[in-house]
């Protein structure tokens, strides 16, 4: 139970956080959205690791907590790019379904899933060739860009959840510092390179600092939640984050979506909870 809380506060904090940084990267360049979010959540990770000083891992899981770190830079960039330039209601479900590669990682690594997952497998996949369909069945060409950052944000964050599977149980504030450190230097790095500035644009620092603890939080809830509960189970209501991103899109920026589109949105949100029965 405490596991389920938590992973879904962690699908909360971070369906909000998202939902405002795709909102400012419309009117922000998107690296600079990513970048200033990144950055409360890191020096507030990096206060609590100097106040509390818990244990060290080793250098190797230290390792696995920068890929983790790098996989989730290029799934948050991405997925900000996503909810930027298309429907959020959209791209957000194609995103969530990135939950499939840690139920194939627990495939491969021995577990053995009921016919219900794996049918939420070919559910979710078959759902986003629906949701990438305009009404009368065409592609939606104005939108293509948009669902290509959604499919590389859904590798990225399913890679992170396979990445830091075996970090759960060593010390989460080492492990998020890791992850934080190595995502604030890509993100950053790539933002001073192509020179993502605001130019006279107002910059409202006070939502881009809420989005990055919200982003922290989630992250805190999300570690708590897998060293108590099944990781699978963790990842997929994480993922429902996504879900929490296209309640708010149709609430506030009052999306509309055809028939086809909105059919494929739910196959694919029935098929991400199907997951959770793994």
């Amino acid at each position: 139970m405490i596991a389920i809380a938590l992973g879904l506060s962690t699908a909360i904090l971070w369906g909000v956080a998202d939902f405002a940084a795709g909102v400012q990267a419309r009117r922000l360049p998107l690296l600079f959205v990513s970048a200033v979010s990144q950055a409360p959540g890191f020096l507030v990770i990096v206060v609590l690791v100097l106040v509390v000083w818990p244990p060290m891992p080793s250098v190797g899981q230290f390792g696995l907590g920068a890929l983790g770190g790098a996989s989730v830079a290029v799934g948050v960039v991405c997925y900000y790019g996503s909810l930027a330039r298309g429907s959020m209601s959209v791209v957000a479900p194609i995103a969530a379904s990135g939950v499939a590669i840690p139920v194939l990682y627990g495939l491969v690594a021995g577990e053995r899933p009921g016919p219900v997952v794996l049918a939420g497998v070919v559910i979710t996949f078959v759902g986003i060739l629906f949701a990438v369909q305009a009404k009368g069945g065409a592609p939606v060409i104005n939108q293509r860009q948009s669902i290509v950052f959604a499919v590389i944000a859904a590798i990225g964050f399913g890679a992170f959840f396979v990445l830091v599977d075996q970090l759960v149980e060593e010390s989460i504030l080492w492990v998020i510092l890791a992850v934080r450190v190595a995502s604030a230097v890509i993100i950053t790095t790539a933002a001073v390179v192509t020179r993502a500035t605001p130019g006279a644009a107002p910059v409202p620092f006070g939502t881009l600092i809420a989005i990055g603890l919200a982003d922290l939080g989630g992250q805190l809830c999300y570690f708590l939640a897998a060293s108590e509960g099944m990781i699978t189970l963790v990842a997929v209501l994480a993922s429902l984050h996504t879900v929490v991103t296209i309640i708010l899109a149709r609430a506030v920026l009052e999306e509309r979506v055809s028939p086809i589109q909105a059919t494929g949105i739910g196959l694919v949100l029935v098929g991400v909870l199907m997951l959770a029965s793994g």
